[in-house]
């Protein structure tokens, strides 16, 4: 949240899904998702995924867990990541339907 300071000039401009401003001194970014700043994948939203690898017919399915594994066998455990994060085999998340899946395998719901 922005707020109004005295004697300080705020310049910025919109690009695509960027926004960039100016204050006091410092650049400052924010990106975009779906009109959205930073949406996050949590335990307990509801995906699209893909079995097989990516390839089979898209099903919803609820997050039971997240691991981010940077493309390791095992990872880091966490209760949500943000949307930025959820790319190819970044992360590991267990499903409800008994799967477990690769961040490429799964989309948001709605997308």
């Amino acid at each position: 949240m922005l707020k109004a300071l005295p004697q300080m000039a705020v310049w910025g401009f919109y690009f695509s899904k960027v926004s960039f401003f100016i204050l006091g001194g410092y650049c400052y970014f924010s990106y975009v998702i779906n009109n959205k700043l930073m949406e996050k994948l949590k335990i307990g939203d509801k995906v699209l995924w893909r079995g097989g690898f990516g390839i089979d017919p898209a099903q919803e399915a609820t997050i039971e867990g997240i691991e981010i594994t940077k493309g390791g066998k095992y990872g880091k455990p966490v209760d949500e990541v943000g949307w930025d994060q959820v790319y190819e085999r970044n992360l590991v998340v267990t499903l409800d339907n008994g799967k477990w899946a690769y961040a490429s395998q799964i989309s948001k719901l709605g997308s």
